[in-house]
């Protein structure tokens, strides 16, 4: 086989070794409805509901052990209760089909999610009480105008399927339209301190791939926290003394 190929059937059977060893129960990608397969032996009375928490994607679990960072929470926690104000709106880039959605909502117990993504969100997730999904690209004007409308946010988070090189641009630019809007009503984007969790895709997982990329990313990276960061500066006046740190 190619090296290609090779590695598309290890990431496969990695993939298919994991969804057995985690609870899961995955959602129609057109429809958001629960696709459970029906076990025909059984009779109807004994397919019960499946319940919101179960996670609708095995990407809920990467975001789910950050937050099991007990300090972490503590410092969440703390913004209830500090100076900075009443804790702010989740935002989920790249949300579809709402794994990290439901992160936010069950484990952070946020009161408003917002999340970003042309795709369809799970049913389960969309209808959690405080979750807005915004399906389109993240740069388009409706997108921009919705993520203004729910703004401040306390928590970003993105798991999108994106090169990271073409993804990191895409958020900015989003981010500084949104602060654009907010700037003429006198609103914050952010509440600080901001909790800020991204994972950067990788075009290719040979080893030579991943060094070369990683090498790029980093040369870009400090560029774009820096543009973040002023965005964030000018929602410190608002909070207080709030501070960001690159």
């Amino acid at each position: 086989s190619t090296n290609k190929e090779h590695w598309e059937d290890l990431n496969q059977r990695m993939n298919d070794h994991a969804t057995k060893e985690v609870l899961l129960e995955t959602t129609d990608s057109i429809t958001g409805y629960d696709r459970r397969k029906q076990d025909t032996s059984r009779s109807k009375h004994s397919s019960s509901q499946i319940r919101k928490e179960v996670p609708v994607s095995r990407a809920f679990y990467k975001l789910n052990q950050v937050f099991d960072d007990e300090h972490l929470l503590r410092t969440l926690a703390s913004l209830r209760k500090s100076k900075i104000g009443p804790i702010g709106a989740g935002l989920d880039i790249g949300a579809s089909p709402g794994g990290w959605t439901q992160v936010l909502h069950h484990k952070v117990k946020l009161p408003t999610v917002v999340a970003v993504d042309p795709g369809v969100l799970a049913k389960r997730v969309d209808e959690l009480p405080g979750v807005i999904h915004l399906r389109g690209e993240i740069t388009t004007k409706d997108v921009v105008d919705g993520i203004a409308k729910y703004a401040p946010y306390s928590i970003v988070v993105c798991d999108a399927c994106v090169d990271a090189h073409n993804l990191l641009p895409k958020i900015i630019e989003s981010l500084e339209g949104v602060n654009k809007i907010l700037m003429e009503s006198e609103k914050s984007l952010f509440i600080l301190p901001l909790c800020l969790v991204l994972t950067f895709k990788m075009p290719y997982k040979t080893v030579g791939s991943l060094n070369k990329n990683l090498e790029k990313l980093s040369n870009v990276l400090p560029e774009y926290l820096s543009r973040l960061a002023l965005l964030g500066c000018c929602c410190s006046r608002e909070n207080d003394g709030g501070k960001v740190e690159v």
